[in-house]
């Protein structure tokens, strides 16, 4: 996972929008292009059904997208694309006018172990799944790129085009509260 954002559409022509850069100083690209996947989830009983997000290159030239799904488990949505540097909005809108809240998950497609990179580890565990010498895998989640619930051929052509694609961005974790020593209180 590289990123997690939340947050709410309040009006059923409401669209919400985050800009992405994708710059030498925090992807590599060997290919060119890298899969990313993006997965829009309703959350807080929400009743929001998320359209496949819809993604605008600021540069000349257009985002190929390779799969987009809705009605997932949980009622997600999928897009998967294939991107080259650059900058990008991603549009968040809810399907037949529906509002609420909901959580973005960007994906690096491929990288099973989690380690931000796809590499030889990746595709030989995805590789071991697919031809049936581990018929458990504790990695699920990570290795469906397209989020059916199962390791296939499909997963695994997604990691060999992804082949040495990685990233240095991180998940921010932010904890707010309060600095008890600049709480005063009054006598009223």
């Amino acid at each position: 996972m590289i990123a997690v954002t939340k947050w709410r559409v309040t009006q059923p022509s409401e669209q919400d929008t985050l800009r992405i850069h994708l710059t030498p100083a925090n992807f590599t690209i060997p290919g060119g292009r890298a899969t990313l996947g993006f997965e829009v989830r309703p959350v807080n009983n929400s009743g929001l059904i998320p359209n496949t997000v819809e993604i605008d290159s600021l540069s000349p030239g257009n985002v190929p997208t390779i799969d987009e799904e809705i009605g997932l488990p949980g009622g997600s949505s999928l897009v998967l694309g294939k991107f080259k540097y650059g900058d990008f909005d991603v549009h968040i809108t809810g399907l037949d006018g529906t509002t609420g809240s909901w959580e973005l998950l960007i994906f690096l497609a491929g990288d099973v172990t989690g380690d931000f990179v796809v590499d030889t580890t990746d595709h030989d565990l995805l590789n071991d799944v697919v031809n049936g010498n581990n018929t458990d895998p504790d990695f699920l989640a990570e290795g469906d790129a397209n989020r059916d619930g199962k390791i296939t051929g499909y997963d695994l052509a997604r990691a060999s085009e992804n082949q040495g694609v990685a990233t240095t961005v991180r998940i921010l974790t932010l904890t707010v509260g309060l600095d008890p020593r600049a709480i005063a209180f009054e006598n009223v």
